[in-house]
């Protein structure tokens, strides 16, 4: 942990607690053996099939490294890697950079196979079906006929036998035939990107036969979607957001924890859940309920999740229901957790049906084009019971648009949040939403919560995430880093009006700008002037003119535009006339009556 490493148990067996896999962002994640016994793994195999490069082994005197890349057992010893812990793991970071041959590409590889034999061009629903059919068919390695459904969670096989079996003859040959698939392994710690794969629109299919394997190409060209209100939930994302909600839940006192995540994808946060569970020793009922529009998305979370529950047994009750719009269904007001990545679609790109949906949702927090996401944003926190948690992503406008300060103002009446974290726009593949964690409580308690602000450049994330473990682990009072920092604020927040995440630096010029105001030594701008919030000005390059521009027009033309305050009009304070807007109106009326 003082590496801001979360350990979560490699394993779903009690026999194999001592072996563990060290989680963040996917580069620096490592597998991990406490005092192996004499009989020796196929450790190159593990690494490879928890989608990590290393497979770290503490013995008595030594340190023993198997990194499948390279193909070699290192021996290190345990005092010097104790000593110079920090170079030890980046040595291990100097070895785990992504590669073609990773366990990822190998079974996407497969799941594209499969999607030009069922050339699905819309969804690979069926391509996905037969992906879990081989996977179930390996991990048993019986005949396809005894395969139980029920047990697996599959749907009916649209394939012959005799044709299933070139695939799963190669698939078992894994990578040169030293590195084999563990289907545990796989649907554990390496199986959220093909929920990503499998919602792709194809254009057109490869069915060429592969030269040696006898089995069909995996080539096929996807189409290119700009923007989706469907992101993917990264696995470290998702293992934050759990670890932080479960430390506000008194575990020890809770025989049964209900749980639901309204939007739940392929179910990466509720297997998330699970893990860390497990890892925490929890003994008593896991309810776990689960909605989604994707049929896909439906039959992977119960597929994944079956898995899953032969560990539970009958300590795990599984509800995954298929729905045309969760919004409108009823999720009952009595859950310990939430969990949910909503989908994040705006009100411009909504129909009718659901901007309705969506107003009867917020009802009378309702503001002005609000997101998607603020509906079930909202409609969560009046689902949980008290002293519930709820722990999600939304658009960090949310925190900061007047649109939204209904919305805000009925949160805090409602619970207590604990963390805020502001995380930028590079957290999701092919979105450009600002994105925030919020964590809070059913509780009305006088606290602040701990505030996370990146900057907003791409790779921060993952770090600042595991500076967040650190702080909590170690009991630090703050990181104050360049790129993020972590803080407790006096007040938060600063302006009721606005809940923006300042950076710790940012916040104490907020504090020092306080004290100046209480001592009158500043005063506020509303005071001054009657602030408002100004011309939309639409496309800036039709309406908005140079000051050059501007004294070329004649005096005829000039009355229509007005000096602009924008970033260009301040400078040290001072207000200058840099450009013009076009504003054809006076005090009274609008004065240009025709445009010919």
């Amino acid at each position: 942990m003082a590496l801001g490493l979360l350990p979560i148990n490699l394993f779903i067996a009690e026999e194999k607690k001592n072996e563990y896999i060290l989680l963040n962002g996917g580069q620096s994640d490592f597998c991990l053996e406490l005092f192996s016994s004499d009989t020796e793994n196929d450790y190159f195999s593990t690494a490879w099939s928890s989608d990590a490069k290393n497979y770290v082994v503490v013995n008595n005197d030594y340190i023993y490294l198997y990194n499948w890349k390279n193909e070699k057992k290192e021996p290190i010893k345990r005092k010097i890697a104790e000593d110079h812990f920090s170079e030890f793991y980046n040595y291990l970071l100097s070895s785990s950079f992504r590669s073609d041959d990773d366990i990822v590409p190998f079974v996407l590889n497969f799941y594209r196979k499969l999607r030009n034999l069922t050339d699905e061009r819309n969804r690979g629903k069926d391509a996905l079906n037969l992906l879990f059919w081989l996977f179930a068919i390996y991990e048993e390695n019986i005949d396809i006929n005894r395969i139980n459904r029920e047990k697996w969670a599959l749907n009916e096989l649209s394939l012959k036998n005799s044709e299933f079996e070139r695939y799963k003859e190669e698939f078992s040959s894994g990578i040169r035939n030293k590195l084999r698939p563990n289907v545990e392994l796989i649907l554990r710690h390496a199986s959220g990107i093909l929920f990503q794969e499998a919602h792709k629109e194809a254009l057109f299919f490869d069915r060429s036969l592969d030269l040696f394997s006898g089995t069909l190409s995996s080539q096929y060209a996807i189409k290119n979607i700009p923007y989706s209100s469907i992101h993917y939930t990264p696995a470290y994302l998702a293992r934050t957001i759990v670890e932080n909600a479960l430390q506000n839940i008194d575990l020890t006192s809770k025989k049964e924890l209900k749980v639901l995540d309204p939007a739940c994808g392929t179910s990466e946060f509720l297997m998330e859940l699970l893990k860390q569970l497990k890892y925490k020793d929890y003994k008593g009922i896991v309810k776990i309920y689960g909605l989604d529009t994707s049929e896909i998305a439906i039959n992977t979370s119960k597929f994944l999740l079956n898995y899953e529950k032969r560990e539970w047994n009958d300590k795990l009750y599984i509800n995954i229901e298929l729905a045309e719009d969760s919004l409108i269904k009823n999720w009952g007001t009595d859950y310990d957790l939430i969990l949910m990545n909503p989908p994040f679609l705006s009100w411009e790109l909504l129909n009718k049906q659901k901007r309705d949906v969506l107003k009867n949702t917020l009802n009378s927090v309702f503001e002005i084009k609000p997101n998607l996401a603020s509906a079930f944003f909202y409609k969560a926190i009046n689902s949980i019971k008290e002293n519930g948690v709820i722990g999600c992503v939304i658009p960090s406008s949310i925190l900061t648009l007047d649109s939204y300060s209904k919305l805000r103002n009925s949160l805090s009446e409602l619970v207590t949040p604990i963390l805020i974290a502001k995380l930028g726009n590079f957290v999701f593949e092919n979105a450009f939403t600002d994105v925030s964690i919020y964590i809070a409580k059913k509780t009305i308690l006088q606290s602040t919560p701990l505030i996370l602000w990146t900057m907003n450049n791409k790779g921060i994330v993952s770090d600042a995430l595991r500076g967040l473990r650190k702080l909590n682990y170690d009991k630090l009072p703050l990181i104050k880093e360049k790129e993020y920092s972590i803080y407790t604020p006096i007040k938060f927040p600063i302006n009721k009006e606005n809940w923006r995440v300042l950076s710790y630096n940012e916040n104490n010029i907020f504090k020092e700008l306080e004290i100046l105001v209480l001592d009158k030594k500043l005063t506020r701008i509303q005071k001054i002037f009657n602030v408002k919030q100004g011309i939309r000005t639409g496309n800036n390059n039709v309406f908005k003119i140079s000051e050059n521009d501007y004294n070329n027009l004649p005096n005829s033309e000039k009355i229509y535009f007005r000096p602009a305050i924008d970033n260009k009009a301040i400078k040290n304070g001072y207000l200058e006339k840099k450009n013009y807007i076009w504003y054809p109106y006076n005090l009274e009326e609008l004065i240009m009556r025709s445009c010919q």
